[in-house]
């Protein structure tokens, strides 16, 4: 398909050497969702099914991209892609391991068996304007094999613009549970984006949200794009950037496209505690951050607004990550839930999220980027630090960045 060559046995076999592979079925493509914005790379997902001598199977999933140079993308946007997928790999190798003694339990993570990628990392626009158009393939080829989710579990694609409430506690819960993982874990130096969502170039580094049904009052969109935005991003930079309290390894671009749920009833809605499979997938933003940016961008933009404008479910849906993030590291038995991460500290830090997320949408999309919940908590945050500032005329960089500090 497309001219790509297929996996074959001399490419898998030494992924699996428990296995004598006799034969390979045929990839058969995956439809991917349009990318938004453009991807500079074409990407090709597929399953196949690998049988052995004593009639064995294992089904995998192969992820192949590669950038294409007709494709009229700015160069810095060819390097975050690269970059990107240098990330997404890095994450797989270094850190999904982590998760597989957790996979009964709602954190379902693709196993990685073998990645194919460009030894040298391209990470600058500079980098990509010295390439020939013959060094394309030779930098920009990446091919995954992944463990197939839907081996076990028959994911699917979110089939509507938002996440229910039931679908919500799951990726909450989900959430929790990602980021209990590598909570206040050293760094593998290097290994990961400093920073999840943001990358090298922090002005494009995060994806759009699903839909925009909502506008930024131009007041507020003023402050966003101006010191108030400066002196979020500040907050988020140094907070991240100053040790391990409270990081861990965060997802990076939680949207409606990252996830895959399991189809239930309304006979299943019925019985206590449940909750429908969840997973979430694409890791090429993925880095060290703090866990309620994920949150953030979960309610920010595929949450049902109505759940959180009108039935008000925001501090339900918070205090649901908050419990079961406690309840995950005391069985991991890793510090410091309880006491070193209050519910405050929670609270704080998924408002300042929030102001960070929008100040990118605002950024990126305009006044007409952002939802209707992250234009209404958005406002609410800002008006509270506002009274807080005092005085007739506007804060300055110096009065944002000190509330800021001492409130959030």
């Amino acid at each position: 398909y497309k001219g790509k060559a297929p996996l074959t046995i001399s490419l898998i076999q030494p992924a699996l050497p428990s296995l004598q592979i006799e034969t390979i079925t045929k990839e058969t493509p995956i439809p991917l969702p349009a990318p938004n914005p453009p991807s500079p790379s074409e990407v090709v997902v597929a399953r196949l099914e690998v049988s052995d001598v004593r009639d064995n199977t294992m089904k995998f999933v192969s992820k192949r991209s590669k950038q294409k140079g007709s494709r009229d993308l700015t160069l810095t946007e060819k390097a975050l892609d690269l970059s990107g997928r240098h990330n997404e790999c890095a994450f797989y190798l270094h850190y999904s391991s982590a998760f597989s003694h957790l996979s009964g339990e709602g954190v379902l993570v693709p196993r990685c068996w073998s990645i194919k990628a460009p030894s040298v990392v391209v990470r600058t626009a500079e980098e990509v304007g010295k390439m020939a158009a013959n060094d394309l393939a030779k930098f920009t080829t990446f091919t995954l094999l992944l463990s197939d989710l839907k081996a076990t579990v028959q994911f699917m694609r979110v089939p509507g613009r938002y996440l229910d409430y039931y679908q919500t506690v799951s990726a909450l819960l989900y959430l929790a549970k990602f980021h209990s993982c590598h909570w206040e874990s050293k760094d593998e130096g290097g290994t990961l984006w400093e920073f999840g969502g943001h990358g090298f170039d922090e002005a494009a580094a995060r994806c759009r949200p699903s839909e925009s049904t909502s506008s930024f009052p131009a007041l507020l969109g003023e402050r966003l794009g101006g010191d108030l935005g400066k002196a979020v991003r500040d907050k988020v930079v140094r907070g991240i950037a100053g040790g391990r309290k409270w990081r861990t390894v965060v997802h990076g671009a939680v949207s409606m496209d990252n996830l895959l749920v399991v189809p239930y009833t309304d006979e299943q809605k019925e019985m206590a505690e449940f909750f429908p499979d969840l997973a979430i997938v694409g890791f090429k933003a993925s880095g060290r951050g703090y866990g309620v940016l994920d949150v953030a961008g979960l309610l920010c933009r595929c949450v049902e607004p109505a759940l959180l404008t009108h039935e008000q479910r925001e501090e339900e849906f918070l205090g649901i990550y908050f419990e079961q993030l406690g309840k995950s590291l005391r069985e991991a038995r890793k510090p410091p839930l309880p006491p070193g991460y209050k519910w405050e500290d929670c609270a704080k830090g998924y408002d300042l999220a929030v102001l960070d997320l929008c100040a990118d949408i605002h950024a990126r999309e305009g006044a007409e980027g952002g939802s209707e919940y992250a234009v209404w908590k958005c406002g609410a945050v800002v008006d509270a630090l506002e009274r807080k500032v005092g005085g007739s005329t506007e804060p300055t960089l110096g009065q944002w960045k000190s509330i800021i500090d001492r409130d959030l």
